[in-house]
């Protein structure tokens, strides 16, 4: 599947995040970008392909964008800054120059270069991603001082279930926002939505089946309809979900 696929289907408002539960939390960040801050530092944590990357990303372009919505705090996408977006970009932005680091690459030493080169930058929007792969201890310790004293914003995304391995000083100094899951309802009518737009037949029941056997996999969704565009019928069915599975 052409990872474009699934990137085009990320959220580029606040509203598209799905969950009513995630609507509510989201809320309150919303009201602090209207006053263009956030709090900081901040840890996003939630399970595997549910959204965090994608709302930190989201809340850096709200933040640094020229024609923020005065309501919403949506990005406009269209001024210089939500044109200049991504790791190709790292560096860009105004108030903030953001910086996006993927925490998989770093080991101790690595982080610590990291640390040191925005240490003392208080225009530096640092966005930590997989952050849960900083699981040894003196990589985590290598943080403490840095969290403590970082005049820039902070962002960071872990498991739902590594985040136990956060050691407690660290993890107390980060405000903890929680990505659920959304119910298997509220992912059937994102999915409806995505049939239409794509002009893929289907059925409801087709979708719950899907969203069901999947393990509520939001990835797996967008692979199914790239499939089912890619049949002769343009038709996502049961058989089709099953093969994809493997079942």
């Amino acid at each position: 599947m052409d990872p474009d696929q699934i990137r085009n289907w990320r959220p580029s408002r606040f509203s598209e995040v799905v969950g009513a539960d995630n609507q509510r939390r989201i809320r309150r960040l919303q009201r602090k970008l209207l006053k263009g801050r956030l709090p900081t530092p901040l840890m996003l944590v939630g399970v595997y392909g549910y959204g965090k990357t994608s709302l930190a990303r989201l809340l850096l372009k709200s933040l640094c964008c020229e024609h923020r919505n005065p309501v919403t705090a949506d990005p406009c996408s269209d001024c210089q800054w939500c044109r200049c977006f991504g790791k190709i970009y790292n560096g860009y932005g105004q108030p903030y120059r953001r910086c996006e680091c993927d925490c998989t690459t770093l080991n101790r030493t690595q982080l610590i270069e990291v640390l040191d080169e925005h240490r003392f930058e208080d225009d530096v929007a640092l966005f930590m991603d997989e952050f849960h792969h900083l699981h040894e201890k003196r990589s985590q310790e290598a943080m403490l001082k840095f969290v403590e004293d970082f005049d820039g914003l902070l962002i960071t995304a872990i498991m739902e279930d590594r985040l136990e391995e956060v050691i407690p000083p660290l993890r107390e100094r980060f405000e903890v926002i929680r990505m659920s899951p959304p119910e298997e309802h509220e992912m059937v009518e994102f999915f409806t939505m995505m049939s239409d737009a794509w002009k893929v037949r289907t059925k409801h029941d087709v979708l719950h089946f899907m969203v069901k056997e999947s393990g509520k996999s939001f990835r797996f969704g967008i692979k199914a309809h790239a499939a089912a565009a890619d049949e002769p019928d343009r038709t996502l069915t049961e058989s089709l979900i099953q093969d994809l599975l493997g079942i």
